[in-house]
């Protein structure tokens, strides 16, 4: 048997989730200092979030993620693109110097926070006219919160659309949103 008959395909990271949470929603899917979701919650948190992101008017839109690792941006991330969105991460630990050219050049339409990032991501918004800020943890939009949330359908991309993508910041000079699929 090969690599390849031995795993699905799917077109997006987003139609893998949805089918380990139909297939097994009890299975441990992400854990991150000492919380753990199941398939089921991950899936239930992602879309709550992706109906927030998508009454925001993000879709065919950026988002930028101002974000340390974690729980939150793990939800955060794949619920922009489930929205319809671009997510673009950027690194917190950038000085404001360095942050501001790269969110001049993506545009975002929101801006997500960490509770840490989120007065400077507020001053970047006010500052660059970035139209809306959402905080994801403490002071903000918890996991807890979207999973407490009325259960949503999770939104599921087409084969050809660019809410899989990616748009890296870090590419001054270079096209906006050059493809980057996440086909798993």
């Amino acid at each position: 048997m090969t690599h390849a008959a031995a795993y699905p395909r799917y077109p997006t990271i987003i139609h893998a989730l949805a089918k380990a949470a139909e297939l097994n929603p009890a299975a441990p899917a992400f854990m991150c200092q000492g919380r753990l979701l199941n398939y089921g919650e991950y899936a239930r948190a992602i879309a709550a979030l992706a109906a927030d992101f998508a009454e925001r008017g993000v879709a065919g839109e950026r988002i930028a993620f101002l974000m340390t690792n974690g729980l939150e941006a793990a939800v955060g991330m794949v619920a922009g693109m489930a929205a319809g969105a671009q997510v673009s991460p950027l690194n917190p630990a950038y000085t404001d110097r360095e942050l501001e050219p790269l969110l001049r050049d993506v545009e975002p339409r929101v801006m997500v926070c960490d509770t840490a990032s989120s007065a400077r991501g507020q001053e970047f918004a006010r500052r660059l006219g970035i139209p809306q800020v959402v905080t994801l943890g403490p002071g903000g939009v918890t996991v807890d919160e979207l999973l407490a949330a009325s259960p949503r359908a999770l939104p599921m991309p087409g084969a050809d659309d660019s809410r899989r993508c990616f748009s890296p910041a870090a590419r001054l000079g270079c096209p906006k949103a050059p493809v980057t699929r996440t086909r798993v």
